[in-house]
């Protein structure tokens, strides 16, 4: 069919508008002939708007002219093109790529270029396509991760570069036509490797195979396959794509955390306290017997688990921020979440697992605290029920003492200021060594629950050992004497006249065990020997022995001899008085002093008991003891001597009065600290015997007030009195700013030795 020219240009003008790439034509220096709507809409703009623009700075940023130059040189090697990619702003600002065709239309007789066609695309989703395929090969080969594909039909494989640096195959060295799925693994692998292919293509699930493989003799490549399966529209599996890892640095340390694992398998399955080892995720590894015990879990339940199941997520996070810092973070206090629902305390120590410098996993090291809870509870409620006892036994000391002070005191009264008949005067005697067993027993108890309770304190004084033996002697002679007992001492003269010790305790326990040996004693003699066992330069041990004639004890009352309480003849049918206190007290403070306390057998009559102590050397083996004059020089008489007494009770306020004023002394009574302190502003006293508790102000207030009120050298000696007899008692006294400190009930004796140490 022939078709006119007119038509003909009617075909290509409609060719061009319609064309779906943009095409432009211009002359040879560069202006606009003719554009199309594709060319347009590539940059955004109208067809009258690009005829308005320069097309050399639209395009061609100024390289117009080198553009031309290159496209010569093409036309003198054949070709009527150039062609080139690059990056413009579209008019609405965005950045697109274009590809642009540089081509010149030469006239067909002299074959010179009259005008210059320029074709358009838009090639931007290709581009962007492209940068994510290269995002993502560079995200493979970061990863050591190929992408493969296996064609189940045709039972070929196609793979990238990735996969094949993995494998480390050459593409030009594999043909990949003739490779299988199988060929992935190596024969040793191959077995199972086909049971999961043969499981993928049954049932459709995603493959997920984990295997190593034999690069020489020595050195494992540990890769991981993973795909999915792609199936046609009757269900028959098509295809197979997936993906290559190489997992190698991850195994290995996963293999070197195992091998830490199980070689501490011992120590977590013999460990009492609970060990868990988890990974980075808190996922648990492993964990010993005692994990069994303290969750409720098996230890297969509880590999696999995460840790968050037992100690909670908020926990968790805070067990995993330490993987940062790898630090131990030790005593924790937390709880754990039984199988059952109920919560544990414990204390976790949490540990991190350190390998080639890596923070790769955790031990939780936890101890179960419901036992030690349960201690502290009793330990408590035992601290407890001690301090309620100590307080009862201040409280039944106050109030024993306090009435018994009344009895000792009239009884001393009417035996050594009353003309008494026989009669009278066995009555008063009566009365007096009832009392004083009464103390005795009294005493008894209150040293007893100060040792008990650790409230008992050594002093550490200049201690002469003769002097208490004598005084223990001085003491019991009189009852000795009665029974026609003899007794005897012996001190080695290599022992030192004066050294450094506890003398009061030291004579409580001589007294307990001389005391004894005259009570059980009837006839023949009672021995004391002192012995020196030298330690070093400035310490020694002194080693007494008491030894007497006495009944002796039974030899099935020997091992219970020094329990509490316990006495030698039985309750029913018992002869003589006492506690059986007094050789548990005397074991308990010759321990104290740093020795011990036994019963040495023997074949002969008797019993001997044997106590070693420690004492310190003193390098000043004499002691002048110069009297203490408060205020004078010269010691005043007794009729000057001015008293107050601060006592509450109206018994012990007539006591008092009555055996100071027997040896001549002045005295006032006040009942209160606030009539304590009127007193002091009426007039001055030279000495106050105060009693601790009294009503309004106590003793240890009215003192405070006399030490901050009245100057040093007119304040009067402060006497404490008191009922109490337990530890710190005078301790609290002479800290309070007490001179000296005398314990209820008074006897006269003691009374007279406080004052003549003052006047």
């Amino acid at each position: 069919m022939h078709i006119k020219q007119s038509e003909q240009t009617t075909v290509f003008q409609q060719i061009f508008e319609t064309a779906p790439i943009g095409i432009a034509v211009v002359t040879r220096d560069g202006h606009w002939v003719k554009v199309n709507s594709s060319w347009c809409e590539c940059l955004g703009y109208s067809s009258k708007e690009i005829m308005l623009l320069d097309i050399k700075k639209l395009l061609f940023e100024n390289d117009w002219y080198s553009m031309l130059e290159a496209l010569n040189s093409n036309l003198y090697e054949g070709s009527t093109s150039q062609s080139f990619e690059r990056e413009y702003h579209h008019h609405d600002g965005s950045v697109i790529w274009l590809s642009i065709q540089l081509t010149a239309l030469k006239d067909t007789f002299n074959e010179e270029i009259i005008y210059y066609c320029i074709h358009m695309i838009d090639i931007s989703g290709r581009k962007e396509t492209e940068q994510q395929i290269l995002q993502m090969t560079e995200s493979q080969r970061s990863a050591l991760m190929g992408s493969w594909e296996w064609d189940v039909g045709k039972c070929k494989m196609t793979f990238t570069q990735q996969f094949a640096d993995i494998y480390q195959w050459t593409m030009d060295g594999v043909n990949q036509q003739d490779l299988g799925v199988l060929d992935l693994v190596q024969d040793h692998e191959r077995e199972r490797f086909k049971e999961s292919i043969d499981e993928i293509l049954q049932e459709g699930n995603d493959l997920n195979f984990e295997f190593h493989k034999l690069l020489d003799h020595e050195n494992l490549q540990y890769l991981h396959l993973r795909g999915f399966i792609t199936k046609d529209e009757e269900g028959r599996p098509v295809r197979l794509n997936g993906t290559v890892q190489d997992v190698t640095d991850r195994k290995k340390v996963e293999l070197e955390l195992q091998e830490t694992v199980e070689r501490y398998t011992s120590l977590k399955k013999y460990n009492h306290d609970t060990v868990i080892s988890l990974d980075l995720n808190g996922v648990i590894i492993n964990s010993n017997g005692r994990a069994e015990e303290l969750t409720g879990y098996s230890i297969n339940e509880l590999v696999g688990r995460n840790i968050s199941k037992l100690i909670g997520d908020v926990h968790l996070e805070s067990v995993l921020s330490y993987s940062l810092s790898n630090v131990t973070r030790e005593n924790k206090n937390a709880n754990i979440v039984h199988k059952l629902g109920h919560r544990v305390d414990v204390i976790a120590t949490i540990v991190p697992i350190i390998i080639r410098e890596l923070n790769v996993g955790f031990y939780i090291l936890i101890k179960d605290m419901t036992e030690h809870k349960r201690l502290l509870i009793e330990k408590e409620t035992a601290e407890s029920m001690s301090k309620a006892k100590d307080q009862f036994v201040t409280m039944m000391s106050h109030e024993i003492r306090t009435p018994i002070t009344g009895l000792i005191g009239m009884g001393e009264l009417l035996l050594e200021t009353t003309q008494l008949d026989a009669q009278q005067r066995e009555y008063v005697e009566i009365m007096r060594k009832s009392s004083d067993s009464l103390i005795n027993i009294i005493n008894d108890i209150l040293d007893f629950s100060k040792i008990e309770s650790g409230k008992i304190e050594l002093q550490d004084v200049h201690l002469d050992v003769r002097e208490c033996v004598t005084d223990t002697l001085n003491i019991l002679s009189t009852i000795a004497e009665k029974k026609k007992i003899g007794m005897s001492a012996f001190i080695n003269p290599n022992v030192p006249y004066v050294c450094m010790g506890d003398p009061e305790r030291l004579k409580q326990v001589l007294i307990n065990l001389i005391g004894n040996a005259v009570k059980f004693t009837f006839s023949g003699e009672i021995s004391i020997s002192v012995e020196l066992t030298p330690r070093t330069d400035h310490n020694m041990d002194l080693k007494f022995l008491i030894k007497d004639t006495g009944i002796g004890i039974p030899q099935e009352k020997v091992k219970n001899l020094f329990e509490p309480f316990n006495q030698v003849d039985h309750i029913l049918t018992r002869t003589h008085e006492g506690t059986g206190l007094g050789l548990t007290i005397s074991k308990r403070l010759v321990e104290l002093m740093g020795g011990e306390l036994k019963l040495e057998e023997s074949n002969e009559k008797g019993t001997t008991f044997v106590f070693t102590i420690h004492l310190k050397k003193t390098l000043n083996t004499t002691e002048i003891t110069e009297p203490k004059f408060p205020n004078d020089e010269t010691p005043k008489g007794i009729n000057s001597i001015h008293i107050l007494i601060a006592e509450d009770n109206e018994i012990n306020q007539l006591v008092l009065k009555i055996m100071l004023e027997k040896q001549g002394y002045t005295t006032n009574i006040v009942s209160n600290g606030h009539e304590v302190i009127q007193a002091l502003a009426d007039e001055h006293y030279d000495i106050i015997f105060m009693d601790i508790q009294m009503p309004g102000m106590n003793g240890f207030e009215v003192t405070a007030w006399i030490k901050e009120t009245i100057p040093s050298n007119l304040c009067p000696i402060i006497i404490a009195v008191t009922a109490n007899a337990l530890k710190g008692d005078r301790e609290k006294c002479l800290a309070a700013g007490m001179d000296n400190y005398l314990s209820k009930p008074i006897k006269l004796t003691a009374l007279k030795e406080v004052i003549e140490r003052y006047y």
